[in-house]
């Protein structure tokens, strides 16, 4: 039985796989950043993430990988546009020098980014992810604080997998007005993204 199951789950990744790889020939720009994506970051994702990209983009800069997808996404009865955004050292720039041992999570990760900031964000939760193939975290965030005051932001969600020297990536919504069933099911929207690759050269 469980090898029928895994057999089962194998089956439905290449599919899956197929089915992105088949979509993203498409949009030679989207082709193109769903590639990088997986050589440079080690992610990849599936046709539930591609079929819902209006447009993609990607950068180069001080040894810094850059993708985004601009993405259209109806958590409940309206459509919002969101950008997925990736970023990751090119292989063996890593200007830290060293390997993480433990990885952040995602109000771990947040917190360290604005340190020493004139402004922090303000995580109303975090809570465990679980990717196609990996698990994490996913912070949510609505305000920044700072100045002595509160001041609210578009909606924003900062995911880190439990995998050392794997890069975070984050959501970034175009309204401020999410409401709380929007906000409870972006983690299912964004559920095809899975891993390539494990370890960073």
């Amino acid at each position: 039985m469980k090898i029928l199951l895994f057999s089962i789950v194998v089956a439905s990744t290449f599919l899956g796989v197929v089915c992105a790889q088949q979509l993203s020939r498409n949009d030679p720009d989207l082709s193109k950043a769903a590639h990088l994506l997986g050589e440079l970051c080690g992610y990849s994702l599936d046709n539930s993430i591609l079929e819902k990209v209006k447009s993609s983009s990607v950068s180069f800069e001080n040894n810094v990988f850059r993708a985004e997808f601009l993405l259209e996404l109806k958590p409940v009865d309206r459509y919002l546009k969101a950008s997925l955004y990736f970023g990751c050292f090119l292989p063996g720039k890593d200007s830290m020098g060293s390997k993480i041992g433990v990885p952040l999570t995602a109000r771990g990760e947040i917190a360290n980014e604005d340190s020493g900031g004139r402004y922090a964000r303000n995580v109303v939760w975090e809570r465990k992810y679980t990717g196609l193939n990996w698990i994490g975290t996913m912070a949510y965030v609505d305000s920044i604080f700072g100045d002595g005051s509160s001041r609210k932001i578009p909606a924003y969600f900062m995911t880190c997998p439990k995998v050392a020297d794997l890069p975070c990536f984050s959501l970034e919504f175009e309204r401020n007005d999410l409401v709380g069933r929007e906000v409870d099911r972006i983690q299912d929207l964004i559920h095809g993204i899975y891993i390539v690759d494990h370890s960073k050269k």
